[in-house]
């Protein structure tokens, strides 16, 4: 069979595309035309091919020279492309004896420019132990090493770095892929508003608020194989969308002094909630660590919390589980209503099917203000609705599993 080539998506100023590899396919070693370069040679059942987006960019060049390393036990060779200044590698590579890549084609392989327009493009690589002699996995750095970008190996085995004997010191002289976040803002949810004394809407429609593209392989979808999301799905979504839920209301029409009412709403993302998600889509989200893609064997890693709208990368006291109670207090002679905020987090497909079917997605209350509305309108004496404050002897409470690090 042969390859399966993706459609080509845009990152910045790099364009991807993904080749799928049926078992027992040709492998990415002749020159494939149209500008594409690999930056890696082996993979197992996907690799990834770059060009520049503009044409005329110049992003992705041929290495500037190679350098023969040594031997494997096998006989093979291991040679390093020499990038040109400026420019990164992303593994050395392996040949078989007689194989001099300084006399072939230099249409196959590419080295990525560093920086370009204050976006770094490669990221230094962390290796793994090795599975065979002197040769390093070079992997992704976990996602907790920065926010800015989706750093990923260009194959699902990432690739490899020669480092006889010992591990490379420090990092090796290999890189990463570090591709900006794609990122769009919706419309977001409209605040409920009251235009009588009858019972306000209990939950408002959800509303997008922010979406982020991720390339396939960050996240976990079991009901798809390689081939098929490579086909079909080569980057994914993740969507935040969000209503406004009715928690408390009263009619106070026909009274002359206030009328108080207690509420208690369950905040943040539970351990069990982050757990199962995770296990469906493979995209952890905590209050320590925000929403985070996190590096699997050769996969990719990223933070993309402040992307999905919430304050801080990590840290992120939205996403604290604990349970807030308070006390909605309403002047005579109105009604009033306090809502809380719901958010619901989805990865979709490129065809708008969610990952993990109907029950995919994360849903919670983030830890944020509440709205209150009243009618009639405020009118400037204090006769408005109002959470009265703990400190003012209401019952109430807070409590839960806040970390330390917020």
């Amino acid at each position: 069979m042969d390859p399966v080539h993706s459609r080509p998506v845009r990152f910045g100023a790099l364009t991807l595309r993904f080749t799928g590899l049926p078992q027992g396919g040709p492998r990415l070693d002749e020159p494939n035309g149209e500008g594409w370069r690999a930056l890696n040679k082996e993979a197992g059942s996907w690799i990834l091919e770059v060009r520049d987006t503009d044409p005329r960019g110049d992003l992705v060049r041929p290495a500037a020279d190679w350098e023969k390393l040594g031997e494997l036990p096998t006989g093979d060779v291991v040679w390093r492309m020499v990038p040109p200044d400026g420019y990164r590698t992303f593994s050395d590579f392996v040949l078989a004896p007689g194989q001099d890549p300084r006399h072939g084609p230099d249409e196959v392989f590419g080295c990525v420019k560093e920086n370009h327009d204050g976006f770094s493009y490669a990221h230094p690589a962390d290796v793994a132990a090795p599975v065979t002699a002197d040769l390093w996995p070079v992997v992704a750095p976990g996602h907790w090493y920065g926010t800015n970008g989706i750093r990923m190996t260009p194959s699902d085995v990432g690739g490899f770095c020669w480092s006889p004997g010992d591990r490379p010191v420090g990092r090796p002289p290999m890189h990463v892929l570090n591709l900006p976040v794609g990122t769009q803002s919706g419309a977001g949810s409209r605040t409920p508003l009251m235009d009588g004394f009858g019972r306000p809407a209990d939950v408002t429609n959800w509303a997008r608020e922010h979406v982020v593209t991720v390339p396939f392989p960050a996240v976990k979808d079991s009901d798809r194989s390689t081939l098929r999301r490579v086909r079909r799905s080569p980057v994914y979504t993740i969507q935040r969308d969000a209503q406004y839920r009715l928690e408390r209301y009263i009619d106070n029409e026909h009274r002359d002094t206030a009328q108080s009412v207690g509420y208690s709403v369950t905040k943040g993302v539970s351990q069990i909630q982050s757990a199962a998600w995770r296990a469906k889509v493979g995209v952890s989200v905590t209050a320590k660590g925000g929403i985070g893609i996190e590096a699997a064997e050769a996969g990719p890693s990223a933070t993309v919390t402040v992307e999905l709208g919430y304050s801080s990368a990590t840290g992120v006291s939205e996403l604290a589980s604990r349970t807030d109670t308070g006390t909605l207090r309403v002047p005579g002679r109105h009604a009033g209503a306090v809502y809380s905020v719901t958010h619901r987090l989805t990865v979709l497909r490129e065809d708008g099917t969610p990952v993990g079917g109907a029950a995919g997605s994360l849903t919670f209350t983030p830890d944020q203000e509440y709205c209150f509305v009243q009618y009639p309108e405020a009118d400037g004496d204090g006769n408005s609705v109002e959470r009265l404050s703990l400190g003012e002897g209401v019952s109430g409470n807070r409590h839960g599993d806040v970390p330390d690090s917020l």
